[in-house]
């Protein structure tokens, strides 16, 4: 009974050490994985990869395009239009096809996503004297505020990295009929934007029917179409920007 009990508690000792050496095996790939994801580089356009830290540096001009280029170990430059990709502290980072400019990738997949967030100035509003047979009136069309734009990006098995619009996308997701599904939804709410848009403008438009030295615009009518055409523009396109993230979720099998 000693020498079973023995074996035994030999058998659960050397169990118990192949466990331990399992997970810190797997701790070992893991914490290389990280270390090797974190590590800084440039990818250039004919393949070739340099690594070390990296600094890239955006000249923005008034007049001409912007250019850039990056810093290695804080010496060795390469201009922009030599690179391809690049990774840094920041994240990864991919050139748009046919520009200069480098997106950051949010997500991996068999669709990578990416995406950068462009700052616009805001607009002053504008007087406007509309004149008719029954005398002139002055419209206020309010400016707009500053603000920013997020614009997302795919490539795919990657590719070349594109802006994620509806044409990209069918040409891209057309291998699965679930994405494609989504897709078919944000263009029916194109024509919901362009079928409010019509309407909305008619009623604008036939505000003005009977106008003359007795009878001015209707301005109830002008309003409610001008109401129309901004709703009808401004939700849907709202969610045509969710359908697009749809279309690329199921095709990565996240959905």
């Amino acid at each position: 009974m000693k020498t079973k009990a023995q074996l035994t508690i030999l058998i659960i000792i050397l169990i118990t050490i192949q466990l331990i050496a399992q997970v810190n095996s797997t701790k070992l790939s893991t914490t290389e994985k990280d270390s090797s994801e974190l590590q800084e580089y440039l990818l250039l356009n004919n393949g070739d990869m340099i690594f070390g830290k990296v600094e890239y540096k955006l000249s923005k001009k008034l007049f001409h395009k912007n250019s850039g280029r990056f810093i290695i170990n804080d010496s060795t430059n390469y201009e922009a239009s030599k690179v391809k990709a690049f990774q840094n502290s920041k994240g990864y980072f991919a050139k748009i096809s046919g520009e200069d400019d480098f997106v950051k990738r949010e997500a991996e997949g068999k669709i990578d996503l990416y995406s950068t967030t462009y700052n616009y100035g805001g607009t002053g509003g504008t007087f406007n004297t509309i004149n008719t047979p029954h005398g002139s009136f002055t419209t206020f069309i309010p400016g707009s505020y500053g603000g920013s734009q997020t614009v997302n990006y795919f490539s795919k098995d990657g590719g070349e990295v594109l802006n994620a619009d509806y044409n990209n996308l069918r040409e891209a997701l057309k291998d699965n009929p679930t994405s494609m599904a989504f897709l078919d939804e944000y263009r029916t709410l194109n024509y919901v934007k362009y079928g409010a848009g019509i309407v909305g403008l008619g009623l604008i438009a036939s505000s003005f029917i009977g106008v003359d030295k007795e009878n001015g615009p209707n301005f109830g009518t002008m309003a409610i179409g001008g109401i129309i055409t901004n709703i009808g523009i401004w939700i849907p396109t709202f969610s045509q920007d969710e359908k697009l993230q749809e279309s690329i979720k199921v095709y990565n099998g996240l959905r």
